[in-house]
């Protein structure tokens, strides 16, 4: 089976955010607030400028509308290929982007979508009598995460993912083990946030309790 789509968005009045510098401690629009701004700017000629604090002026972000029209686009491509009866190969990709305006409104869009996002799976339900299994890996590309909070690149990752399940056809029930990121992989999903390391667990599913 194989499964294609794609699309198209356009936003006109897009919700978004801007950058907003304020004097720290200083009146808005005294002769002391536009030294505090001068300051910054000289600053940010020869260093990050993202210490704002330490330039006179406090940086937050508030929510505006877009002038200029944005636009996203993408598609994915889905295959499913069963084969020997029982074993079935599945693997998708998906593309996701947004266009960028020739003339920059100097707006934050928080888009927070990698590019490029693929898995790989493969696996067998009953591969012996009461055994199956399942392995998959998934890969994503590198994006720019933008929020209030940090503004920051994510760098591109992948993870490793495997179950082996027990049916005990007497009791209706099913013993999982298994593991997402097996390996360990330790990765970051957004800016400012914790590294994701390995989840292993192991689950009993009991079915047919509501069956009469």
């Amino acid at each position: 089976m194989v499964d294609v789509d794609a699309y198209s968005n356009r936003y006109d009045g897009f919700l978004g955010q801007v950058q907003v510098f304020v004097p720290n401690g200083q009146t808005v629009g005294s002769n002391a607030a536009v030294l505090a701004m001068l300051d910054r700017n000289r600053d940010a000629t020869t260093a990050s400028g993202n210490n704002a604090a330490s330039n006179g002026q406090e940086r937050y972000r508030v929510y505006t509308n877009a002038k200029n029209a944005y636009r996203n686009f993408g598609s994915s491509l889905g295959i499913t290929y069963s084969f020997l009866k029982k074993y079935t190969l599945r693997g998708n990709l998906s593309f996701n982007a947004m266009k960028s305006n020739s003339i920059s409104d100097i707006f934050v869009t928080g888009f927070n979508t990698p590019k490029w996002f693929t898995n790989l799976s493969f696996g067998n339900r009953k591969v012996v009598k009461n055994i199956g299994f399942s392995v998959a890996w998934k890969w994503q590309d590198a994006f720019l995460w933008e929020s209030p909070l940090v503004t920051g690149n994510i760098a591109a990752y992948s993870t490793f993912d495997a179950q082996v399940s027990y049916n005990i056809p007497s009791a209706k029930s099913t013993i999982k083990v298994g593991g997402a990121n097996v390996f360990n992989n330790r990765y970051i999903q957004h800016a400012g946030g914790p590294t994701i390391g390995g989840l292993y667990y192991v689950a009993f599913t009991v079915e047919g309790l509501l069956n009469r």
